[in-house]
């Protein structure tokens, strides 16, 4: 594969290789690499839980997976840990490897730039930023075949908070959920502030019944923040979750807004006072 992407007309391409994954975790940040090519041989036993280490330890890197046609299951759950995308050594060519790189630039131009549009005070992706990702994961998951979930959250209490408590209170209950989301979900999901008192979270390759999961998940961390937040002061949020499928057609942007509409109907997540 490395003779391969060597064969690219014009391209100044700098190769630098690794022989386990200790190395390859020592050299990130010595080479800043672009682009990270990973083979499935290389990061077994346990290739999924290494593709998550790998992601967590250089989640501003593109991973992808190089797997043989007898191993597209197991390059399918690295998917889940956060790679990329997936190639087969079988159909390893020129243009195979053209788009990879395209990718990788194009993924890490979009999101250099939405780093720029991050909320001030949580340090989350703003609004412009979360529609200008989302829309890419998505164009990306229609390509592979992936799914995508979409979590929105309403913090009803914060007009309460501010009157009752001061701009202090207010702050530090956007704070709270913007840590209690980064908690609550993976490395690679995306996660902004999208609104005055709204939240939202794209999981990316993420399966429809992870949706329960995730709201058990954001209950217990709720649950955990409440506990330590002074007396009368406890967070009250609302959750709605959407699954998305590569058949479905809308943009991404429609997809926030008709979630977001539905938002204050549904029920509050346990522990808000009065449950």
């Amino acid at each position: 594969m490395l003779e391969t992407a060597c064969q690219l007309p014009d391209a100044e391409i700098e190769l630098v290789s690794a022989a386990s994954i200790a190395a390859l975790l020592a050299t990130i940040p010595k080479a800043r690499p672009d682009l990270l090519l990973l083979d499935l041989a290389l990061a077994r036993p346990a290739s999924p839980e290494t593709v998550r280490r790998i992601c967590r330890a250089a989640p501003q890197v593109p991973l992808v997976v190089v797997a043989s046609a007898g191993e597209k299951d197991e390059a399918a759950r690295c998917l889940r840990q956060g790679a990329m995308d997936r190639v087969f050594k079988e159909a390893m060519d020129t243009i195979v490897v053209e788009r990879l790189l395209r990718a990788a630039f194009e993924r890490n131009t979009i999101e250099g730039l939405a780093d720029l549009l991050r909320d001030s005070l949580t340090g989350l992706y703003s609004r412009d930023a979360f529609l200008t990702i989302g829309e890419r994961k998505m164009e990306s998951a229609r390509r592979s075949g992936g799914t995508l979930v979409l979590a929105c959250l309403f913090l009803e209490n914060l007009g309460g908070l501010r009157e009752c408590f001061g701009s202090s209170a207010e702050e530090q209950a956007l704070l709270d959920v913007a840590g209690m989301l980064s908690a609550s979900f993976r490395r690679s999901d995306v996660i902004a502030r999208t609104g005055l008192a709204e939240f939202a979270v794209l999981a990316v390759d993420a399966a429809e019944p992870s949706a329960a999961i995730l709201r058990q998940r954001i209950e217990r961390h709720l649950m955990a923040c409440n506990q330590s937040r002074n007396s009368g002061q406890a967070i009250e949020l609302r959750l709605g979750v959407s699954f998305w499928q590569p058949e479905h057609d809308e943009p991404f942007a429609h997809l926030l807004d008709s979630l977001e509409s539905t938002l204050r109907r549904t029920p509050a997540l346990a522990n808000a006072p009065g449950r």
